[in-house]
């Protein structure tokens, strides 16, 4: 059974959520700062659900991404977060792999794991701002 922890970065909240096979154990919601935030509700949550660490960690954010390099660029909706190699942060302070996604590219991922098994379709997020993954022959592209 994977521990895994999911972060979602958004434009006026951050969601951090400690997951195992599609089920959500704990999650906590806050308004959107900076890493050491999100830290910070990363550990409250492994408290929660009584993990000394999880397997990995997932993070949506709204793009330009840098996904090689782990950061997120230039931001418009997000000031304390540009520039910052979010991956190499949280890897230091949990010691796990840490995966960093388009927030639009993760959610179409989830719906497409655990929603209607549709093979083709485009999941439009709406909120602080306008986003879309779209999913073809069962895979995101």
């Amino acid at each position: 059974m994977e521990r895994l922890i999911g972060v979602d970065i958004g434009g006026t909240r951050t969601r951090v959520g400690a997951v195992t096979e599609g089920r959500i154990l704990a999650r906590k919601e806050f308004p959107t700062r900076g890493v050491a935030e999100v830290r910070l509700a990363i550990a409250e949550v492994l408290r929660a659900v009584g993990w000394e660490r999880p397997d990995a960690i997932g993070v949506g954010a709204p793009a330009p991404l840098d996904m090689r390099q782990g950061r997120i660029l230039q931001a418009p909706n997000l000031p304390h977060w540009n520039g910052v190699n979010v991956v190499e942060e949280l890897r230091r302070a949990f010691s796990c792999p840490v995966y960093l996604g388009n927030d639009a590219n993760c959610a179409a991922v989830g719906e497409l794991a655990y929603g209607w098994q549709a093979k083709d379709f485009v999941y439009v997020t709406w909120s602080t701002g306008i986003g879309g993954g779209i999913v073809a022959g069962g895979r995101v592209v």
